[in-house]
């Protein structure tokens, strides 16, 4: 099990650069909840003159004096002092105190300041237009409901337009920062760590290494289980109708990926289902998909934006009563049998990000289409291109996280899909398998010269 701070080199690099400049800065961070953002302030803010608040889903006098605690606690005032008036007089306090001596001043879950006082954004435009040429102030403001703060602090209407100096989403990590929180596991139970908690730090720092893979996921199987709540909470935050949208979200994770597919596993219409989808997308929680050098909007496609998420709404959500019941070796046991087929999607998405990451290709997604001679569907897991000496280089892959080792079938099979996609100069191929590749596999990539990696290539 690893300890300490793990990843956000480039995010703490920003802001350790952003504070470096002395003057006023605001910086907006946001993402996900269990994404990691608190951590990543109070790293960046430890050792540094600092006031930090966490806002409550409250009502604004309970905010505004938990507000005042905090600013003299945080400007080194040892008696209780009386709370500000209002949140004009706290600003005022705030940019005084950092109009000589630098001091980082952090809002955390700003959407429920905001939601208890919609007239906070306005008095922090006013206090920042009227400071920030001689303010040392560097404000950091922080929210977990993505769609809040794509709208009313980095939105064109918002009060704040234009003030941030910086902005950071933050993304859950890559598979290979998500490997780090389990050091001692074989390349195949990292990934498989990565298949249940993506890239969200809080679930990654659940597994303990010590222990099988089983063991961890026997633990997760509880009903008070900080996964389910995240998940929950996720969708509950972001919209007022959440049985709606956890029914998109299932069938997205059933398979569904088309519109048309969506609408007739949920009885939904096309509008309502349309709506759904664009607003989960606002909300990080679903991504729309096109195949790589593209297609046509009936090839629209969709999927849930992070492994987490498709975990629990592709294995976890049938096993809910069972859950509820106490009977976590049996949940445990039921989410197995949905698991292979959940990490095959984890295996290819993984293998796309290490096809831009280590070998260079700077675009990388997958592909699907029809094939018009044998009229039926047609599918590649990995498609990659990049430029080289003026020419456009394909790279085309096929990824098995099965028991079997991959034969030359596969690649004999890629190779004729591979035809189905024009605008290439030079076409690549490559194999990705959890379990090797047979003697004929070997020698057919041998003589094409494509390459084969294994499940322990994508870790090195």
């Amino acid at each position: 099990m690893a300890v300490g701070f793990i990843g956000r080199e480039r995010e703490k690099t920003l802001l350790e650069s952003r504070h470096a400049s002395g003057g006023f800065e605001l910086t907006a961070i946001y993402g996900r909840r269990r994404v990691g953002k608190t951590r990543l302030i109070r790293e960046f803010a430890a050792g540094k003159r600092a006031i930090y608040f966490q806002a409550r889903e409250s009502l604004a006098r309970e905010n505004l004096a938990r507000l005042s605690e905090q600013i003299w606690k945080g400007l080194g005032r040892e008696r209780p002092a009386p709370p500000f008036a209002d949140m004009d007089d706290a600003l005022e306090a705030v940019f005084e105190a950092g109009r000589s001596e630098r001091l980082v001043f952090v809002i955390d879950e700003f959407p429920y300041l905001a939601g208890s006082d919609p007239s906070v954004s306005s008095v922090i435009q006013d206090h920042v237009d009227q400071n920030h040429l001689s303010s040392k102030v560097h404000i950091i403001l922080c929210g977990s409901s993505m769609r809040f703060m794509e709208r009313q602090v980095l939105g064109e209407r918002s009060p704040l337009y234009g003030r941030a100096t910086s902005v950071m989403r933050l993304e859950p990590f890559g598979y290979r920062d998500a490997a780090r929180f389990t050091p001692s596991y074989r390349p195949e139970d990292k990934m498989r760590v990565y298949g249940v908690a993506g890239g969200m730090p809080k679930f990654l720092s659940m597994f303990d290494d010590s222990k099988t893979f089983r063991e961890n996921l026997e633990a997760l199987m509880s009903e008070d289980s900080v996964i389910h709540g995240a998940v929950r909470d996720a969708v509950n935050e972001e919209f007022r109708s959440p049985s709606t949208y956890n029914a998109v979200l299932s069938s997205i994770a059933s398979g569904s990926r088309r519109m048309r597919d969506i609408s007739s596993s949920t009885g939904l219409d096309g509008p309502t289902v349309s709506a759904c989808l664009r607003n989960l997308a606002e909300a990080g929680l679903a991504e729309r998909e096109t195949p790589m050098f593209g297609g046509s909007d009936r090839n629209t496609s969709y999927r849930l934006a992070d492994m987490a998420s498709a975990f629990w709404f592709s294995c976890v959500r049938g096993s809910l009563d069972l859950i509820s019941e106490g009977d976590a070796e049996g949940a445990a046991a039921e989410v197995e049998k949905r698991f292979e087929r959940h990490m095959g999607l984890v295996f290819e998405d993984a293998c796309r990000a290490f096809a831009r990451q280590s070998l260079g290709y700077r675009e990388a997604g997958r592909w699907w289409g029809s094939d018009p001679a044998s009229k039926t569907a047609a599918e590649i897991d990995v498609v990659a291109s990049r430029e080289e000496r003026g020419k456009r280089v394909g790279l085309f892959g096929e990824c098995k996280f099965t028991k079997d080792r991959v034969g030359a079938g596969v690649l004999e099979s890629l190779m004729e899909k591979s035809r189905l996609v024009g605008g290439l100069d030079e076409r690549r191929y490559a194999l990705f398998s959890r379990s090797g590749f047979t003697a004929e596999a070997e020698e057919m990539a041998e003589s094409i010269g494509a390459a084969l990696f294994g499940i322990e290539d994508l870790y090195r």
